[in-house]
């Protein structure tokens, strides 16, 4: 009878190799055994997901522990190491199972208690494997498993001798081989592109500085969304700026700093802030809402001039042919009004847009900016709190 796992251990007995085996030519096979065979087929091809799939096919037969066991070692090849403890544990855990089955899946439950905790990383392709970068190191040895802290890291690529860097952020599950380059990494990017300076010493994306020779990198394609830049100078000073790129855009990094660098609390050096526009968009805003207010006023004043309208016994409104220089005057009202409703709503609207694009930066102040329009005198009064 032929074993179909290389790595089963030489002392797994006769009897229990016997419990896998496929039915004789006089006894027709069962589903599962009809499963298993198709399990084996799969993996002597290296084809471990379809192996997967045929034994669990399998166990929903016949929960039989040998399939069990080896279920645990394909979800063991295919990177899945919390699964496949589980099933390691599972066969234990079992009734009737030889004695020596139960000490080969105490053993490689054993052996995968750690890995079952981690995240793992590793290269799909070791032979061919560009240089890969993780959060702040270099993976040494492409070939062999890297035990990372389950989350989120940024993975950059390194290619073209350190002219071009790949960078995704992505988070890693816990008890899982992830293989690289990764299958999503083609998803929408963009590009930051690197002006080399005499004077850089570090350039660090995303709080991690990447481990590139800075007079030959050239680009740094990253996925679409805010990155933060920050550059590092021979001297120690440092400029952090945010970027957002945008799917196939392309953002420029490393250009001259255009404000001076200054010691923030803490000692960290950074370039000035943004200043704040404190109330300026809401003045320009409330400016808007009153001319608007006074173009609408001066509309409806010239329209009941220019429109007669009967009351009673009274009539409202002139007549062009009767009184020529109240309809002309009327007329001028109204496209005054117009003017004053183009122009106001106009400044409306990029007063509060200038208040949406620059609000939460420093120096805001504290107190939440306020607006509002009254019925007064016969007019409209606009007020608000900035």
């Amino acid at each position: 009878m032929q074993r179909w796992f290389p790595a089963l251990a030489v002392a797994l007995t006769l009897a229990v190799l016997a419990q896998s085996a496929p039915a004789t030519a006089q006894t027709p096979p069962t589903a599962a055994e009809a499963a298993y065979l198709r399990a084996r087929q799969a993996f002597e091809k290296h084809d471990y997901q379809e192996a997967r799939r045929w034994l669990e096919e399998a166990l929903k037969h016949d929960q039989r522990a040998v399939y069990v066991y080896n279920l645990a070692r394909v979800q063991q090849l295919l990177g899945q190491f919390a699964n496949a403890r589980r099933s390691f544990l599972r066969v234990t855990a079992m009734p009737d199972v030889d004695a020596d089955l139960r000490r080969l899946a105490e053993q490689q439950g054993a052996e995968l208690r750690d890995k079952a905790t981690v995240a793992v990383l590793r290269a799909a392709d070791p032979a061919n494997a560009p240089l890969l970068q993780v959060d702040g190191r270099l993976l040494a040895d492409a070939s062999v498993d890297t035990d990372l802290e389950a989350g989120e890291h940024q993975l950059c690529v390194i290619k073209a001798a350190g002219a071009r860097v790949r960078c995704v952020r992505r988070s890693l599950p816990t008890g899982v081989r992830t293989t690289w380059p990764l299958a999503d990494a083609a998803a929408e990017h963009g590009t930051l592109t690197w002006s080399p300076q005499a004077d850089a010493k570090t350039l660090a994306l995303n709080g991690h500085v990447l481990l590139v020779d800075l007079t030959t990198l050239r680009r740094v394609e990253v996925d679409a969304g805010r990155h933060e830049i920050r550059v590092t100078n021979a001297a120690g000073e440092t400029k952090t700026t945010l970027v957002s790129v945008l799917p196939g855009g392309s953002v420029a990094i490393g250009a001259p700093a255009k404000t001076p660098f200054k010691v923030a609390d803490g000692g960290v050096l950074r370039a000035d802030p943004p200043s704040s526009p404190g109330a300026w968009p809401w003045v320009v805003a409330g400016l808007g809402g009153a001319s608007l207010a006074a173009g609408v006023a001066l509309m409806v004043s010239a329209e009941a001039v220019r429109s007669p309208e009967t009351s009673g016994d009274v009539i409202t409104g002139v007549s062009q042919r009767d009184h020529p220089d109240d309809w002309e005057d009327a007329r001028g009202r109204w496209y005054a009004g117009i003017s004053l409703v183009s122009v106001g709503g106009a400044a409306a609207v990029s007063g509060l847009a200038w208040w949406l694009a620059t609000r939460g930066t420093p120096g805001d102040d504290a107190a939440t900016p306020a607006v509002w329009v009254a019925p007064w005198q016969g007019g409209i009064a606009a007020g608000g709190r900035f």
